[in-house]
């Protein structure tokens, strides 16, 4: 659309308006002063018709009253004794009384008319026309015909046929009035019907301008208060004059008056949408943010629970490799109590190198019990660990739920807003799918930390029942060490000294495999555990980059709800 240009006024609406009424009613009353003129020529050429009729009857009548026949004497012609051609006086009075000329015709030849000849002499011994003559005289027909030439000027004229006594027609009877009088008449006519147009075109005029300058000052009140609108400025006014106008004028001004507050409130609340988009995407960003320092802290505790869960499994190898070494130990001690009543000797040096190696098995006893309070303070932190990822997941779900709420209300709103919100629906559905996303990967974290928990707690269990079997291996090392001392100070009470260690061997070696099996039960556990945490620190990463995308978002967001209340600050 092309633009006006500024210097370019506006035409006034009323003037046209006026002026087109003007040429309208000036077209109208000229045709209407033709159609006019055209049904009067008619009527009065109607008129003319029936007046003619009538006089060349009352003629003809006139002279068919006189007894006699038609006949011609020299140049007079005769109706039985009467003179017609003399009869000039009763043509003359019918001339003055009806405005009619009249002519008596013979044949074809006049022999008494009231016309006068230029010269000033009656217009007779002139001859009709062939086809006049052939119509009145072969057919008996009367005749009327419209702008005949008499004497150089236009007639309407009527012939009727003259009979003789024998019924023959003999001559014609004429009356005529010149066209001149139907045209000036016609031409009167017009003039008035013309100028009776043009007064009613003055009069709609003044009338016009009279109405119109209210009328176009209310336009002008309507148009000035448009102009303002479209500059941005919604508090405009209409006149009450304006308003209460019953009419299409007052109507288009209370609708224009209600689109503009309508306009106004629409203003108001994508203000209000854009500075709530603004403020729902600063939060969004920032739980983003806080949400991604939770999935850190996370991380970090995932990564400490790997660690203690690569120890403990370290710890477990140990402790098995020492019972390994333990049950070496044992065997050698059986091996040499079943010689020992027959070695004494070697009895007693056994019975040194049993006292070292027990010595030396206390010592391992001691650290293998120390690795078992080690790996139960392991398993306790990660099941503080797992407690603490259930409750970072918990929050993480939290915040996942409020972005949900956020990017659903966003979506409402975006709907008001319409066409503008289009593009922060589309951004408030993406941080919705994000959000349930979140949720989804929060929930399954909370399924691998429940599982976490049970096994730290069936290890807690474990290890406490390893605890108690180590503290009565210990004492059942302290009892051997008695035992051996008091071997090594009564070798000759060694058959009862041998049997008592015979039956502490037998319950060590109960004892043994019983550690065996729980050492061995215990490294699975630490390997489950440490494949646990891998899964776990990977859906922590994941979580993270979800985060990240989030955040991402919400600054997008927070970016076009600034880019709205810019738009929309136009209108104030």
């Amino acid at each position: 659309m092309r633009k006006k240009k500024k210097d370019q006024k506006p035409k006034k609406l009323m003037v046209s308006i006026v002026t087109k009424s003007v040429g309208a009613i000036l077209v109208v009353s000229l045709i209407m002063a033709v159609v006019g003129v055209i049904a009067v020529r008619h009527a009065y050429t109607k008129l003319y018709e029936e007046e003619l009729i009538a006089a060349t009857n009352l003629l003809r009548d006139k002279y068919d009253g006189i007894a006699g026949d038609w006949s011609v004497t020299g140049e007079n012609l005769y109706k039985g004794h009467y003179n017609v051609s003399s009869d000039i006086d009763t043509m003359d009075e019918l001339k003055e009384q009806t405005g009619l000329d009249y002519t008596i015709f013979y044949g074809n030849v006049s022999m008494a008319s009231s016309l006068i000849l230029p010269d000033g002499t009656r217009a007779v011994g002139t001859e009709a026309t062939d086809d006049i003559t052939s119509a009145v005289y072969k057919d008996g027909e009367e005749v009327y015909l419209e702008n005949i030439d008499i004497l150089g000027m236009p007639y309407y004229g009527y012939y009727v046929p003259l009979y003789d006594e024998s019924g023959a027609v003999c001559g014609m009877a004429f009356a005529g009035r010149e066209s001149s009088d139907l045209s000036g008449a016609l031409w009167s006519v017009f003039i008035v019907l013309l100028l009776i147009g043009m007064a009613v075109a003055v009069i709609t005029s003044l009338v016009g301008v009279f109405y119109s300058k209210k009328m176009t000052r209310d336009m002008k009140d309507m148009a000035d208060g448009v102009t303002t609108m479209t500059t941005g400025d919604l508090h405009v006014q209409f006149m009450d004059e304006t308003l209460g106008r019953p009419d299409e004028i007052g109507q288009i001004a209370r609708e224009t008056d209600k689109l503009r507050d309508k306009l106004a409130n629409v203003i108001q609340a994508t203000k209000e949408l854009g500075q709530a988009l603004l403020m729902a995407g600063n939060e969004l960003n920032e739980s983003s943010t806080q949400a991604g320092q939770a999935a850190d802290q996370v991380a970090c505790a995932v990564e400490d629970i790997a660690k203690g869960a690569m120890a403990q499994a370290e710890h477990t190898q140990e402790a098995a490799e020492n019972m390994d070494e333990m049950g070496m130990d044992i065997d050698k001690i059986a091996a040499n109590a079943e010689n020992m009543n027959n070695y004494s000797e070697e009895m007693r040096v056994s019975c040194d190198q049993t006292v070292e190696a027990l010595n030396r098995l206390s010592e391992q006893s001691d650290d293998t019990a120390v690795a078992i309070r080690n790996i139960g303070d392991s398993i306790r932190t990660t099941n503080e660990s797992v407690n603490a990822i259930a409750e970072a997941a918990g929050a993480i779900e939290g915040i996942a739920t409020q972005t949900n709420l956020l990017a659903l209300n966003a979506s409402i709103e975006a709907a008001r807003a319409g066409e503008q919100g289009r593009g922060f629906a589309v951004v408030a559905s993406e941080i919705g799918t994000l959000a349930a996303q979140s949720k989804d990967a929060t929930k399954r974290i909370e399924e691998i930390v429940k599982a976490l928990v049970e096994q730290s707690e069936e290890n807690i269990t474990t290890m406490q029942g390893l605890d108690e079997g180590m503290t009565l291996q210990m004492e059942q090392l302290d009892n051997t060490k008695n035992n051996m001392n008091s071997m090594a100070a009564n070798v000759n009470n060694v058959s009862d000294g041998m049997e008592e260690v015979a039956e502490s061997i037998e319950h060590l070696k109960k004892a043994k495999d019983a550690m065996v099996e729980i050492v061995e039960g215990l490294s699975a556990i630490s390997e489950e555990n440490a494949a646990s945490t891998e899964e776990t620190n990977a859906s922590v990463q994941e979580l993270d980059s979800t985060f990240e995308l989030i955040s991402g978002a919400a600054e997008t967001l927070a970016f076009m709800a600034q880019d709205l209340e810019n738009t929309v600050s136009f209108f104030h």
